[in-house]
């Protein structure tokens, strides 16, 4: 092949791939909330005043026990929190819950506001 239709192959290519992220963008999500997400959090050993862990040191095959998410979920987040922390979610953890609330949260508003604008 020559240069000339490998470039407008290439072209025709990043057109169509950039029609296709357009359509992906503007395309409706539908529910967000159809699938509640399931929390699964495995308990960590309770620790003494030392610091040093009270549990046994052979290892233990941990059972996670599944939550329902009305259990946990809380439109108050301090309160969101302190339940992710009581069934023993670790930080990393419910950082990304949060992040993820969060994140559908201004995703709803900003399409709220693209819908509200057209």
């Amino acid at each position: 092949m020559n240069r000339k239709a490998i470039l407008a192959a290439s072209l025709a290519l990043n057109a169509l791939l950039l029609g296709a992220e357009a359509y992906l963008v503007k395309r409706d999500p539908g529910d967000l909330n159809s699938l509640p997400p399931l929390v699964v959090c495995v308990p960590q050993p309770a620790a003494d005043a030392a610091g040093t862990s009270t549990a046994s040191t052979a290892p233990v095959e941990a059972k996670p026990k599944m939550y329902d998410w009305g259990e946990i979920n809380s439109e108050e987040y301090s309160q969101y929190i302190a339940l992710l922390h009581s069934i023993g979610c670790p930080a990393p953890h419910i950082r990304r819950v949060l992040a993820a609330d969060l994140n559908d949260l201004f995703r709803t508003r900003i399409q709220r506001l693209a819908y509200s604008a057209d």
